[in-house]
């Protein structure tokens, strides 16, 4: 991946992006999934009334219709003089549009605010605001007010976020191809030796090894790793989060990908509990720690002198029975401690900070494994806070870097 360097008047900015959707929606309204709309306007209209702007795919503008609907570009659509019809707004269910609406009506409150207020008093708003809109009002019971205050919750601290937020606009490229720029990997590691050997590949070097590599259905450069060339600036984003003010969320929005990459620091004591936790987890006995052994601790597909790389959780299911990963199948204690306390309350920590930052985010993860894994959890899971059937520990990145095409599901990572 590398950012989006563009010319100042070849680049997306909010009013451009508005000005494209605001042109889709009044010639063909509401079809946003509707593909040969899409096809027709991305061939036939794009390039005559917005040839000032740069290419757009279908996933690019798919995405740009959403935020569009959401209201993501409106002042910076005033500010030229172009107004959306939010006759237009689309929502999937009267549900989400209830939400949707009821929110803008605490939109003036901090999340703070809202959360000491009673579930019956939000509750009477949104009675309110469902009439005004001519939907269906919600049953008044205890569970739905509750569920009401939760949802609503839920859609302002998004809005919250997402008024921190720092936009990075970048494209995903084929490392095989000649568009792509990025930072080649700088040292190999020589198996006959035991040692890393500093190298010096072209762009055209790394896709060419790439490329050639039929082992699996990864693009991997087979031994070849980062050392020092992934810090350089030229050819590296380097982005340090904790730089940004307290709050501040970044977004690097990917051009032609459905999903983009989300980036949040985590509350402090979050991360010291999680930095002391893996210690614990890696430590030996005689130093206070659990005791795993080293291949506990590295079951990474190659033998990487630079750093480990290790799953706990199920590993696969083989006639219906589930196995886990070595260091999953016992429960190892010392001191008071056990491995499933450690890993579990890992897992809940990060659980916790993703219901709180990204709603909506663990329940994909899990719809994702649901057919593969079904209700199976794996022993460590405290309360229920579970995010996925395996949970991967690395230090300093075991592996080479590389694209796993098989792999197409939302991933989240802590980095501490």
């Amino acid at each position: 991946m590398s950012t989006t360097t563009t010319n100042e008047n070849k680049r997306f900015e909010g009013w451009s992006r508005g000005y494209v959707c605001y042109i889709y929606r009044e010639i063909y309204g509401n079809s946003t999934n509707s593909k040969p709309c899409m096809e027709h306007y991305l061939k036939e209209v794009y390039p005559v009334v917005c040839y000032f702007l740069p290419d757009l795919k279908d996933g690019g503008l798919r995405r740009m219709l959403k935020q569009y609907d959401q209201g993501k570009f409106d002042k910076a659509m005033r500010k030229v003089g172009i107004r959306r019809d939010k006759g237009r707004m689309i929502y999937t269910t009267t549900d989400e549009e209830l939400i949707q609406e009821l929110a803008q009506n605490y939109s003036d409150m901090d999340v703070e605010e809202v959360q000491e207020l009673q579930s019956g008093q939000i509750y009477e708003e949104a009675v309110k605001v469902a009439t005004s809109l001519r939907i269906p009002i919600p049953q008044k019971s205890k569970r739905t007010m509750t569920r009401l205050k939760g949802r609503l919750l839920e859609q302002l601290r998004l809005k919250a976020r997402d008024a921190s937020q720092v936009t990075i606009r970048a494209e995903n490229l084929d490392i095989t191809s000649g568009e792509w720029k990025g930072a080649p990997e700088d040292v190999r590691y020589c198996s006959r030796n035991k040692c890393l050997k500093n190298i010096n590949l072209s762009h055209d070097e790394v896709a060419d090894q790439i490329a050639s590599n039929k082992r699996s259905q990864r693009k991997i450069n087979p031994g070849c790793m980062y050392k020092n060339s992934d810090r350089n600036d030229d050819s590296a984003l380097q982005l340090d989060i904790s730089q940004y003010p307290d709050g501040t969320s970044v977004c690097i929005e990917i051009e032609n990908e459905t999903h983009n990459v989300q980036i949040a620091l985590m509350p402090k004591k979050c991360a010291d509990e999680l930095s002391e936790l893996l210690k614990i987890l890696y430590r030996s006995k005689k130093d206070g720690g659990i005791g795993f052994s080293k291949s506990d601790l590295n079951n990474s597909q190659r033998k990487s002198p630079i750093g480990w790389m290790t799953s706990f959780g199920i590993r696969q299911f083989v006639n219906g029975v589930v196995q886990y990963y070595r260091n999953t199948a016992k429960n190892e204690t010392h001191n008071g401690m056990s491995s499933y306390s450690i890993i579990g309350r890992i897992t809940a920590i990060i659980y916790d900070f993703l219901k709180h930052t990204y709603p909506g985010v663990v329940e994909e993860i899990q719809k994702d494994n649901k057919p593969t894994h079904g209700d199976h959890r794996p022993p460590y899971i405290q309360e229920g806070k579970i995010i996925s059937p395996r949970i991967i520990i690395s230090n300093l990145l075991g592996n080479e870097a590389h694209v796993d095409a098989g792999d197409k599901g939302i991933s989240v990572v802590a980095w501490v």
